[in-house]
Parts: C-alpha cells; structure tokens; sequence
C-alpha cells in the first residue's frame, strides 16, 4: 500500500482565481517555470546523448519491465563509445526517460537540463511511482566503508551535508535536526532565510524552510553491471533500495487567525514552522535540487500522469 510521506505535505497549486489577476510574484515564477529545451536538442550532440541515456538507465525503474528491457538491449549496443568520466550524476532532466520536451521543465546550460521538478509522492514500498536512490563506492573521502550499515549512516552523512551546502549558498541558515515523523523513518530539519534572494530568480521567497530526508538501509551491491558503472562513473559497492533515499523540500509560513505563525511539531516534542506547500514545482526547489544533485551520487523521480520527471 502506498503512503504519504506526511500529513502536512500537501501542495498548494500556484494558480489564482479566474476573475483576480495573480499577485506580480506568482506571474513571474510561472514565467520562470515556463522556459524549456527539448530532450532532442540535448541529444544532438555525443556528450549530450550520453547523459541522457544514462539519466535514463538509472532512473529505469519509472518504466515498465518492458520498457526496462528494450532501454538495456538499446543501451548495450552503444556503450562501447560512453565515456567513462561523462556521468549522470549533478545532471538534473526532466522527461529524459520518454524523450518528450521539456514542458515547463527548466532550461539548458551547458547540455546540463535544469529541470522544474513534479510534485513526489513518497513511498516507502518501491513501487515505480516514484524513485528515490544513492549509491556509494567501497570507499569515500579516503574512509574504506566496511559494511551495509555502515553505507547508510555514511549516505546520510553526506545526504544531509549536500542539503546544507545548498540552503546556505540559497542564503538560509545551516538545517537545525527538529526530530522525526512516520515512527522514525523521516527525519526533519529546518532552515531559516538569511540573505533576501534576488525577487526575478527567485519570486517565491519564504522565512522558513523545511527538509525531509528518508534514509532506509542501504545493501550490498553483489555483481554491479558495465552499465551501472559507466552510468554511474566508479564500480558501485552499496546502494538504497529503489525509493530508500528521497529528500522533500517544503516551506511557506501559515498563520492563525491571531496572526500568530502555526507550528508544527516532531515526534519528539521540538516545534517548527508547519510549512504551506511543497516547493518541488518552483524556482527555489528547482535550484536546491540541482545543487544537492551536484553533490550527491542519487537520483529521485515520480511518474505521475504518465509525466516521468527526475533529478
């Protein structure tokens, strides 16, 4: 059975009522929203072609076992000229899987897709609804890691370092840990705007910040294939399970009737500001996924409506 990452993650649509124009900063962030490149003018190069497919290999389990399959015996067929050192990985698509445009889906920069990102639903059952996976070689910054367990305390290391690095270049404060929800499984972190943004990158501003990051037991990679490591650009030792790494990106204070900020609380007692809406489908969010995915050896995607979209 599918389950909601949290009851307060729901998503509030940036759209306005028919008979009232939409506030200067909601019409501006749907124009930013709006500005695309087509996965075909992507692939027109070698390098650019590359990235894709790889985007795609690893994001594979957004499609059925047919397709799955059909991609791989493609795949096969080409990787004798892929690149070794040209990964997927810091690449952001969206619709790279089904090779449609890039509708509403961000604009290009150096054959790097920066992609709007849908709105994920997180499941904890793996189902190929939505992904969310890291992977790990057998040794990072120097440090052999030795076991599965020890994989996943490293992936949440360094999960939770990228998210830092990019709230504090964003200009919010370091994430502060307020404790868990869903018995235990997600953990919450908050952050706080320091440095106002620049309005026209960034119309949709918020004080506050919320982070979920879901971090499941990681496990041995048995016998990785030339794929994954081409893909992935080392030999892969330990990986999550298809939707055991997924981090969530919600803010937007609400208040009560007296004014008063709405609060929210963990499962272990500590307060913080209940956010309004998932920020997945905006400016903001699309910048702090692509600079998390420029640190991180992971991806995350959702199929919703048959609109496959990944980071």
């Amino acid at each position: 059975m599918k389950k909601a990452i949290s009851s307060f993650a729901l998503t509030i649509l940036l759209t306005a009522c028919k008979s009232t124009p939409p506030p200067p900063h909601i019409a501006l962030e749907k124009e930013n929203l709006k500005i695309v490149t087509s996965i075909k003018t992507i692939e027109s190069s070698p390098e650019g072609k590359q990235k894709v497919d790889k985007a795609r290999y690893l994001a594979r389990h957004l499609m059925g076992t047919e397709q799955q399959q059909k991609l791989i015996n493609n795949l096969k067929g080409e990787i004798t000229e892929w690149d070794y050192t040209n990964t997927a990985i810091s690449f952001v698509a969206s619709s790279a899987i089904t090779g449609k445009s890039l509708s509403r889906q961000g604009s290009s920069t150096a054959l790097r897709v920066h992609a709007a990102l849908d709105v994920i639903d997180f499941f904890f059952d793996g189902s190929k609804d939505g992904i969310g996976q890291m992977w790990l070689p057998k040794e990072v910054d120097g440090q052999q890691i030795k076991s599965a367990e020890h994989a996943t305390k490293e992936a949440e290391r360094l999960s939770i370092e990228a998210i830092s690095k990019s709230l504090t270049s964003l200009g919010y404060s370091i994430p502060q840990y307020v404790g868990t929800i869903t018995q235990g499984r997600i953990k919450v972190y908050t952050s706080k705007l320091t440095i106002p943004l620049e309005t026209n990158q960034f119309p949709l501003q918020t004080q506050h910040l919320t982070v979920l990051q879901l971090v499941m037991d990681y496990e041995d990679v048995k016998a990785p294939s030339l794929l994954d490591e081409l893909a992935l650009g080392f030999t892969p030792a330990y990986r999550s399970s298809i939707a055991g790494h997924q981090i969530i990106l919600m803010g937007g204070d609400q208040f009560d009737a007296n004014g008063s900020l709405i609060m929210e609380k963990s499962e272990t007692g500590q307060e913080f500001p209940s956010p309004k809406q998932e920020l997945w489908m905006t400016s903001i969010g699309r910048e702090f996924f692509r600079r998390v995915s420029n640190e991180l050896l992971w991806i995350q995607g959702k199929d919703k409506m048959s609109n496959r979209t990944l980071v």
